[in-house]
């Protein structure tokens, strides 16, 4: 159960981090982050339960920590102090070296492997850079944003999160698993080895991504992947991890581990294990 936290604690000079699904998050004097819920009452408490009680569940080092709750609507969390990823990775200014982009981004899959290995499993549905936090000098890791994400066999919706980072099942079909979020981390992982943001240069109208991404089967163009030691074999995990068909998809475990190896180890385990389709059809 998360800890009440008095209201008194978190008053004062606060300054705005970032708007995230369902709310606003701000700094506070004891430099927490604290993340105020807006919409209606029905959908705040809806967000409010499900983010408070995913969090709880989620207690990993790359996962962004909730301290508790204040009033009605505001979670009191984790501070992280340095930029998130999306302004990190697209600063111009920021020296970044191909193994720190791996680090990062093995981080990164180690934290949704670990929603994905609860029971029942969390789908984030949600994955994009703006929604990954870094601290302790750009080193560490901690995805946040969990206002849309649900319990797998819980209801679905249809068309949550960012149209650049969505999954083409989730355009089309309420049916989806925790397939999705690879597909995400696909994108996150070639906007990271190439420096640009998902399909800016080949669309033009945001709201045509999810119609071009699931009839036309469009991705951002995998040659621009050059950040990286390998990138043949950067652009071959990345184009799995993109596929249309969920089930042909790696799961995010095996994600972590060919990340965590050398490129030389890498190319030996690229193909998906039997593993990664067991069950494959069952939702689909």
């Amino acid at each position: 159960m998360a800890a009440i936290i008095n209201h008194k604690y978190i008053q004062g000079k606060k300054e705005l981090l970032g708007t995230g699904s369902y709310g606003e998050v701000y700094t506070a004097e004891l430099k927490v982050a604290i993340k105020q819920l807006r919409f209606s009452e029905a959908e705040i408490n809806k967000s409010f339960e499900a983010e408070a009680t995913n969090l709880l569940r989620a207690q990993h080092p790359n996962i962004i920590r909730l301290y508790g709750i204040s009033g009605k609507h505001t979670l009191v969390m984790e501070y992280a102090d340095n930029n998130p990823l999306d302004k990190y990775i697209h600063n111009k200014d920021s020296k970044i070296t191909n193994s720190h982009r791996q680090n990062l981004m093995l981080q990164c899959a180690e934290g949704v492997a670990y929603l994905h290995s609860l029971t029942p499993l969390i789908l984030h549905r949600d994955l994009k850079p703006a929604n990954i936090l870094l601290t302790n000098n750009y080193c560490t890791l901690k995805i946040c944003d969990f206002g849309t994400a649900r319990e797998i066999g819980t209801e679905m919706t249809a068309e949550k999160g960012t149209p650049a980072y969505r999954a083409p099942e989730i355009n089309q079909t309420m049916k989806y698993t925790e397939k999705c979020d690879v597909y995400s981390f696909a994108l996150i992982l070639w906007e990271v080895m190439s420096g640009k943001k998902p399909f800016a240069d080949q669309i033009e109208e945001l709201i045509a991504i999810p119609y071009q991404t699931s009839v036309k089967n469009l991705r951002p163009n995998l040659d621009d992947v050059k950040l990286c030691e390998n990138t043949e074999i950067m652009k071959d995990l990345i184009e799995q991890g993109w596929d249309k068909k969920p089930y042909m998809r790696p799961s995010m475990k095996m994600f972590a581990l060919l990340l965590s190896l050398d490129h030389s180890s890498m190319k030996y385990l690229l193909k998906p294990s039997s593993e990664d389709y067991k069950d494959a059809t069952k939702s689909y």
